[in-house]
């Protein structure tokens, strides 16, 4: 095993952790800004795999980004939650295509199926009276399911492919809910690994785009709603966080690589985003997540594991009792899980996601790993990097009367909400050759 490992929860097994997080109590004290290195693993430090001040000795050779691409309005109709704009889209792609990570999470992505709701959306053609009276005015863009509406379905590219564009491997969410799967999405450089259906043993080739992962390929690998637990729309006011029911987009599902194209060198990432309002349903899939960890551990003990995605959890901030027993049992400075958290200078997690209906800012945007050494770094966070838009947001645009069909311009402005990361990381038994990572 890795000597970055560390020995999986010594008495206690997953089963165990279930049975005996409700007798926990509440979060513990804030770290003291001058433990903070000590909350980083101690077998990066005892390896000389970083310096004293927490910073790589070795030159990173693994780049992991996530990033949600949603916004926080819930009335645009089919592109509620949703980029609308095409030009705003195509500058976030060239940012994260020109990052050239080795794996990235995306969330909220704009599913195919909801394009569908958008051909009655927008609000009305041109010869229509709303779209000359409408308060505030409307405005006439390229959006971001024109090609649906054009019924170019026939080599019509998804807008998760259009984010990262050429050179990946695509797997998304597959939900046994009509009209919601593909919000959330793995892709996986091509020099790096493709992807492997551990049911089908069977290796993908390099491109592959799977929309409906864990449903219509590798069953079981995607875990949406509980049982007892009801679908609930964010959107239309139905989540509440103490109730039993999971909103219908979250999901948390797995996917095998297979490093370099090769079968016996594997990698297994847990691609999370469960709800963020829905504590029980939260909490299930919390747990569903780190089982789908745990069970790689058992039958394959040296495969690498990486957790990644909008945790919609912050064990500082945003953090229920029954959360912060799971998530202590799996991850940090002596268990075989590490964060890689970038730190604010008091020591607390740098807040990747805004305000929401009376939520603090919380660091909810995360990767952890059990064989890598690092710190991530906050797309506008204080390491330096500019925000993910460069803080401009789509570009505004003036009320067209003669469009082809007219949209609310606020709503078309809307800029994603979250701090995108980036974690170059220094992986030391690293079976793929290195390569030098380009600029952020």
């Amino acid at each position: 095993m890795s000597a970055v490992k560390r020995a999986v929860m010594s008495a206690a097994s997953f089963a165990g952790v279930l049975a005996g997080v409700l007798a926990v109590g509440g979060c513990g004290p804030a770290p003291d800004p001058a433990a903070c290195i000590d909350r980083i693993a101690p077998s990066w430090r005892e390896l000389g795999l970083i310096a004293d001040d927490g910073t790589l000795v070795e030159a990173p050779n693994l780049r992991l980004l996530t990033i949600n691409v949603g916004h926080g309005r819930s009335d645009a109709g089919a592109y509620d939650l949703r980029l609308a704009s095409r030009s705003y889209e195509a500058r976030l792609s060239a940012r994260l295509q020109a990052a050239e990570a080795d794996i990235i999470a995306i969330q909220e992505v704009l599913p195919r199926a909801q394009c569908q709701l958008a051909q009655s959306y927008p609000l009305g053609r041109d010869t229509a009276p709303s779209c000359a009276t409408r308060s505030p005015p409307a405005s006439c863009a390229a959006l971001t399911c024109d090609q649906a509406h054009a019924g170019a379905r026939d080599g019509a590219r998804d807008q998760v492919q259009r984010l990262v564009g050429p050179g990946y491997s695509i797997a998304c969410a597959g939900l046994d809910e009509p009209g919601i799967d593909s919000v959330d999405c793995l892709a996986v450089r091509d020099g790096f690994a493709q992807l492997f259906d551990s049911h089908a043993d069977e290796l993908l080739p390099p491109g592959s785009y799977e929309p409906r992962w864990g449903e219509d390929r590798a069953p079981g690998a995607s875990f949406w709603r509980p049982q007892g637990f009801a679908p609930c729309d964010f959107t239309a006011g139905e989540c509440n966080p103490k109730a039993a029911v999971c909103d219908r987009e979250s999901s948390v599902f797995a996917v095998d690589l297979a490093l370099g194209g090769d079968p016996q060198q594997r990698m297994r990432v847990v691609h999370l985003h469960p709800p963020a309002f829905g504590d029980g349903c939260r909490q299930r899939q919390l747990a569903w997540a780190f089982a789908q960890a745990e069970r790689r551990w058992v039958t394959a003990p040296d495969e690498a594991t990486v957790m990644i995605g909008d945790w919609n959890f912050d064990p500082d901030r945003l953090v229920q009792p029954t959360e912060e027993a799971l998530y202590a049992a799996y991850v940090g400075p002596h268990r075989r899980l590490h964060e890689h958290d970038e730190r604010e200078a008091d020591c607390s997690r740098v807040a990747t996601a805004p305000r929401i209906a009376g939520r603090r800012p919380a660091a909810i945007d995360r990767v952890v790993t059990d064989f890598a050494a690092g710190l991530c770094r906050s797309y506008g966070g204080p390491s330096g990097l500019s925000s993910f838009d460069k803080g401009r947001g789509p570009e505004p645009l003036p009320a067209t009367p003669a469009c082809g069909c007219c949209f609310p311009g606020d709503i078309q402005a809307t800029a994603i909400d979250h701090l995108a990361v980036a974690c170059d990381l220094y992986w030391p038994d690293a079976p793929l050759a290195p390569r030098e990572l380009p600029p952020l």
